[in-house]
């Protein structure tokens, strides 16, 4: 399969306006449940500076980082006591203990963690870019429909501290 720059500027726009059009909608959507999503955190540097086990509708239920100071930090931070040296250790060990995991690592392991965690029944989210070259984002859409999981490359800086003020303060503006 070739690809040229004009081919993947189109397909990105439009799978762009295809996404953005989607997550307005399912914005808009009355939560049909009270369940907490469960998820995993993958990553104890970048992954330490989302606030997801703020947000009443999420609970941290699993982390893990190769290092132990990040393991620690994450332990604290989420008060999550199911942590794990490895991403493999954690899927083997307590798959069971949550439904999606947050791949927040260093972009040329992004793929390769997030296939791992669809092929075991994980709905992932990730932090960009998804993937390093045009056959990395090929597998990873080529898992995504063979398991027919979610994926979400989001744009992380969303859960930041600031921009979340930001969005209270439009929000509290736009309703006076």
């Amino acid at each position: 399969m070739t690809n040229n720059r004009r081919d993947f500027l189109k397909t990105g726009a439009a799978a762009a306006l295809g996404g953005l059009a989607l997550s307005t909608a399912s914005a808009q959507q009355k939560r049909d449940t009270d369940k907490k999503l469960r998820f995993a955190v993958v990553g104890g540097r970048f992954g330490l500076c989302f606030f997801w086990h703020l947000d009443p509708n999420y609970e941290v239920t699993a982390a893990t980082d190769l290092l132990e100071d990040r393991r620690t930090a994450l332990k604290k931070t989420f008060s999550c006591d199911n942590v794990f040296s490895s991403l493999e250790a954690m899927l083997k060990e307590a798959p069971e203990s949550f439904d999606a995991v947050a791949i927040i690592t260093g972009a040329p392991d992004r793929v390769k963690h997030a296939v791992m965690c669809l092929d075991v029944g994980k709905h992932v989210i990730s932090a960009v870019p998804a993937g390093m070259n045009i056959d990395e984002c090929e597998l990873l859409l080529d898992n995504v429909k063979k398991t027919g999981l979610k994926y979400m490359m989001a744009e992380t800086s969303h859960y930041h501290p600031a921009t979340i003020a930001a969005r209270k303060w439009f929000k509290e503006r736009m309703a006076l």
